[in-house]
């Protein structure tokens, strides 16, 4: 179910391996079309850090896009 035309939906990631972390989020309108992918290495942190951490990351992306 799409969210409601005024609303973006996020969905996050966070994936460890023995020698790095990177974190993703892909931000959709109702649509289902992309308005923003972004992805970042964050170095060596555990699995549910970086699952905290890219949902931060992406709270404050959407708070300064408005």
């Amino acid at each position: 179910m799409p969210p409601p035309p005024t609303i973006i939906k996020i969905n996050t990631d966070g994936a460890t391996t023995e020698t790095t972390t990177e974190i993703g989020m892909i931000f959709r309108n109702h649509l289902y079309e992309f308005e923003m992918v972004a992805w970042k290495n964050v170095g060596m942190i555990d699995s549910y850090i970086a699952e905290c951490t890219t949902i931060v990351i992406a709270g404050e992306i959407a708070v300064s896009k408005g």
